[in-house]
């Protein structure tokens, strides 16, 4: 038996929480997935001379670089949070600036799971609760539009 270990005044080593890794990793890749999706719309609506839609798709990229930027610098909490807040304010402007016979409205209901997708309820519920609850605000926004 090791004594000298069990003397040991300094700590054990910290257990990593994987169910927070999977979170970290999964908005991760979703913010990379729908960065390269909207750099391709913006170049594709360029090319059909679609010059709104192009700003729309350029605008959400940067948001979504600023997002990524915030996940390459380590900040994984203010990058997931800033992610959401990005999402529902995006698409509360979308509804806002969308044509009459598209339904942006339907966008609602997948984003009202990312939450619960990146925030752990055992770690971060204080920020999973706003998030909701602003995601709620945002989405009862669109009946003011239409």
């Amino acid at each position: 038996m090791n004594v000298a270990f069990m003397n040991s005044t300094s700590a054990p080593p910290k257990k990593i929480d994987t169910d927070l890794e999977r979170r970290i990793g999964v908005s991760r890749m979703s913010v990379t997935l729908i960065l390269c999706l909207a750099l391709s719309w913006s170049g594709i609506l360029l090319l059909f001379q679609d010059f709104a839609g192009a700003v729309v798709a350029g605008l959400v990229s940067y948001l979504y670089g600023i997002c990524l930027l915030l996940f390459r610098l380590g900040s994984f909490h203010l990058a997931r949070a800033f992610w959401l807040t990005a999402t529902s304010a995006s698409s509360t402007t979308a509804i806002m600036f969308a044509q009459p016979i598209t339904d942006v409205d339907y966008i609602f209901l997948p984003i009202s799971a990312l939450p619960f997708l990146a925030f752990s309820w055992k770690h971060e519920r204080k920020t999973m609760i706003f998030s909701s609850c602003f995601h709620c605000f945002c989405g009862s926004q669109r009946f003011n539009f239409h």
